[in-house]
C-alpha cells in the first residue's frame, strides 16, 4: 500500500496545558542511570529530503533499556505507589513501597513491558507481562532479563492489554492505554515522558534554536504522541507554531481511521509490521481527546520506508529499530512526494524533530540490569 496522509480537520489552534503535578524530572534525575538522551543532527538526511533540518532524538539507550518507554513506566509507578504523597527520589519511593509487595501487572509489545519490569525490579516487586504470542523472541528475553514473569496471550496487543485488565492477583497495573475504571494511570505514564521533552529544550536553546517547525511522533496507543501535543500545541499565550505530525504502520493505523471518522475507531488485526510496539489495534481513550485537538495531520507507512531511515539514523551513529525508526521514515515518505510534501507544509526552511523512540535488539544484549532493591 502506499503512504496515506489525513489532514486533521478538527485540530484546534492550541490546546490547554496540562495541570498536573509534580517533576517528572527532578524523580528521574533520582536515577543512577539517568543521563540526558543525545539529540544529533542528521544533515545528510535532510539535504535528501530538501528541508532546512532535520534533529532526531536518540532514546535508543535511555536509563541503560532500549527505549524512552521507562520515563513513563517510572514515573507512573511512583505516582501509583506514592499517593496520596508526591514521589521525590527513587530512594524515598523504595521506603515507601507499599508493605503488602503488590505484583505489578502490563500490557506490551515489548518496550513497555521491559521498563515495567526494570522499574518493578527496581521497587523489589514482583511483575507480570502480558504479551501477544507473535512478539519477538528477543523482546521476550529483555522482559525476563529483568525478572519478570512473562504471559503469552494469542492474538494482538489488543488481546494482550484485555488479559492484563482481568489479572486481579493483587495486581498494581501499569496501563499506558486507558481503560474503563484505569484512566489515572496513563496519565501519569503519559506526564513522564516530559523528560523528554524538557531536555530537548534545553538542547535547543544551548544550540541557539528556538522549537522545530514540525515534529513526527509515532502513534501506537497514543501517549507519547498525547505528551508531545501537550509539549507543544499548549502555549500560555495561545501561540503554539510547532506543528505535530503522528506515524502509523498503515496496516494498524487506528488514528488515521479515528481521525477520518472524527472518533474512536478500532482496527481488527493481525497486525504484520515490522513497527512492533505501533502495532495496535486502538487509541487509548485517554489519549485520544488531545490526538484529536492536537495533531495537524497523521500519516500511515508502509514498512518499505523503513531501511532508508534505519540507514541515515546509523550512519549518524543511532542503532534504532524499526519503530524506532519510524518518524523517519514517515518524514521520508512524504517530503519525497510532492503531493505530500504540499499537504503536510513541508518546505526547503522546515526545521524537523524526530523521535528515535527504541533501539534494534544489539541493545537487549547488553548487560545492564540493576540489582534488586
Amino acid at each position: 500500500m502506499a503512504t496515506r496522509v489525513i489532514v486533521n480537520r478538527h485540530a484546534l489552534p492550541y490546546i490547554d496545558p496540562a495541570r498536573e503535578p509534580g517533576d517528572p524530572r527532578a524523580f528521574h534525575a533520582s536515577f543512577s542511570e539517568y543521563q540526558t538522551t543525545d539529540l544529533v543532527l542528521l544533515p545528510r538526511a535532510a539535504a535528501e529530503l530538501g528541508i532546512a533540518q532535520v534533529w532526531a532524538k536518540n532514546e535508543s539507550g535511555r536509563m541503560g533499556l532500549g527505549s524512552f518507554k521507562v520515563l513513563g513506566a517510572s514515573w507512573g509507578a511512583a505516582r501509583a505507589l506514592s499517593a496520596p504523597l508526591m514521589p521525590t527520589t527513587l530512594e524515598a519511593l523504595v521506603h515507601r513501597t507499599r508493605d503488602d509487595l503488590p505484583t505489578v501487572v502490563a500490557a506490551t509489545e515489548g518496550n513497555h513491558g521491559e521498563a515495567v519490569a526494570f522499574m518493578a525490579k527496581r521497587l523489589g516487586l514482583p511483575a507480570r507481562i502480558h504479551v501477544p504470542s507473535t512478539m519477538a523472541e528477543w523482546r521476550r528475553a529483555a522482559i525476563t532479563a529483568q525478572g519478570a514473569e512473562l504471559v503469552s496471550v494469542d492474538g494482538t496487543y489488543d488481546d494482550a492489554l484485555a488479559s492484563a485488565m482481568s489479572d486481579s492477583d493483587k495486581t498494581l497495573i501499569l496501563s499506558d492505554a486507558a481503560w474503563p475504571g484505569l484512566e489515572q494511570v496513563p496519565r501519569w505514564i503519559t506526564q513522564g515522558y516530559g523528560t523528554l521533552f524538557a531536555e530537548i529544550d534545553e538542547q535547543l536553546a544551548a544550540q541557539g534554536e528556538s522549537a522545530p517547525d514540525l515534529v513526527l511522533v509515532q502513534i501506537g496507543v497514543g501517549s507519547l504522541a498525547e505528551a508531545t501535543v501537550r509539549h507543544y500545541r499548549a502555549r500560555a499565550a495561545g501561540v503554539a507554531t510547532t506543528q505535530v505530525l503522528g506515524v502509523e504502520p498503515e496496516r494498524a493505523a487506528c488514528a488515521f481511521a479515528s481521525i477520518e471518522r472524527g472518533e474512536p475507531t478500532s482496527i481488527p488485526g493481525p497486525f504484520a509490521s515490522a513497527m512492533a510496539g505501533l502495532n495496535c489495534g486502538a487509541p487509548s481513550p485517554a489519549a485520544w481527546p488531545t490526538l484529536l485537538a492536537g495533531l495537524a495531520a497523521t500519516i500511515a507507512i508502509p514498512d518499505d520506508h523503513l531501511p532508508w531511515a534505519q540507514a541515515h539514523l546509523a550512519a549518524a551513529g543511532i542503532d534504532a529499530g524499526p519503530a524506532g525508526a519510524a518518524g523517519l521514515a514517515g518524514l521520508a515518505a512524504v517530503a519525497l512526494e510532492p503531493r505530500l510534501r504540499e499537504t503536510v507544509g513541508l518546505t526547503e526552511r522546515s526545521r524537523v524533530l524526530v523521535l528515535v523512540t527504541e533501539g534494534g535488539p544489539t541493545h537487549r544484549r547488553m548487560p545492564r540490569s540493576p540489582p534488586a532493591a
